[in-house]
């Protein structure tokens, strides 16, 4: 066995096919993709018009009729300066130290001719999990991440939270109101994000956390439906006042998304980094108020939800704990890897962090 990388081409990209056709079969229960994998077709489309990019890894022992690629890499260049890596896909049986040797070796030091970005990004869904000890070696730092999940066709699940909502809904102390989304709330909500998150893990493989404006393309993707269905009705401001307006009147977001046909998802909620505020339950009374009136809107047939899911952090006891006090259930973990530009710029091939 001899393995290479290259750079997939337009005219090269339907060598991809046999393998990539294995992975679909895989894409659920082995890779943890919930929400499904394009067809190859397409595939074939969005690398075409250059808003993916693929590296293949190569036998080049293998014979003229036979398929000489073993593995390959999908990966995006960011408007937000950062590389993130969408897949790894490896053939059964490769040697998984010298197969990712050889395809991120090359793929670092393609990398680094290009300008601009500040971090790589890895979300090691499913079995790529495995790779993260090879991959620390090139200086990826892993942050283990926890998927939550409430399921709602649990059939003891739905009148515990029936229950609750009549008998334990949040009531914000004196002084604060729920408030549905507004789009006029887009600015100070992104101040209220930043500081939330821009100290957070999420700002370690996500550049958008670190700065207000970034904050702001974060509201975008989720309020434009890009990552799903956007629910502002279901999306939640937690406020001074009834009617905010300036950054100071803002406390707490939660936002609802719906990720698949059948599964909705909390993609952000928080609160200011105000003492005032702190240690007081209105992280939990935000969730659990936002999760309750996601059951009206299952009960009234508004949302077409079977499942909500949220990630958290490994070792965020304090926010696991939250999540589960509204009957979400931990159904995964996976590490998510991260590269600093400094630390890809000072890679050599041939030579691992630190030797």
């Amino acid at each position: 066995m001899a393995l290479t990388a290259s750079p997939i081409t337009p005219l090269t990209v339907s060598s991809l096919e046999r393998l990539y056709q294995q992975f679909l079969l895989e894409a659920k229960d082995d890779y943890g993709w919930t929400e499904g994998a394009i067809p190859f077709e397409m595939l074939v489309e969005v690398l075409s018009a250059g808003n993916l990019h693929a590296i293949a890894l190569e036998d080049t022992t293998k014979t003229p009729a036979e398929s000489s690629v073993v593995g390959f890499m999908l990966y995006r260049i960011e408007p937000h300066n950062a590389i993130e890596i969408n897949l790894v896909c490896l053939e059964k049986g490769l040697p998984q130290k010298t197969a990712v040797d050889k395809l991120f070796g090359y793929a670092i030091t393609h990398w680094q001719t290009i300008p601009n970005w500040e971090v790589i990004s890895y979300a090691m869904l499913g079995k790529q999990t495995t790779l993260i000890q090879t991959l620390t070696w090139y200086g990826f730092k892993p942050v283990g991440q926890c998927v939550m999940n409430l399921d709602l066709t649990d059939p003891l699940l739905m009148p515990l939270l029936i229950r609750q909502k009549q008998e334990k809904r949040f009531t914000p102390p004196d002084g604060l109101h729920l408030v549905q989304w507004q789009p006029d709330f887009v600015e100070p909500v992104a101040s209220m994000i930043y500081e939330a998150f821009h100290t957070k893990s999420d700002a370690l493989w996500d550049p958008r956390f670190r700065s207000e404006k970034g904050a702001l393309t974060v509201i975008d993707l989720i309020t434009s439906g890009r990552i799903g269905d956007f629910y502002p009705n279901y999306s939640w401001i937690l406020a001074i006042t009834p009617s905010p307006k300036t950054q100071a009147d803002f406390v707490g977001f939660s936002f609802l998304v719906q990720a698949d046909l059948l599964t909705g998802n909390i993609p952000l909620i928080g609160l200011i980094k105000n003492d005032e505020y702190r240690n007081k339950g209105l992280g939990k009374g935000l969730l659990q108020h936002a999760i309750i009136n996601v059951v009206d809107g299952i009960l009234n047939g508004e949302l077409p939800m079977l499942n909500v899911h949220a990630t958290v952090d490994t070792d965020n006891s304090q926010a696991v704990k939250m999540y589960r006090s509204v009957y979400f259930q931990e159904t995964s973990d996976y590490a998510h890897a991260y590269l600093t530009r400094e630390t890809a710029m000072a890679f050599k091939t041939g030579q691992w962090v630190g030797c």
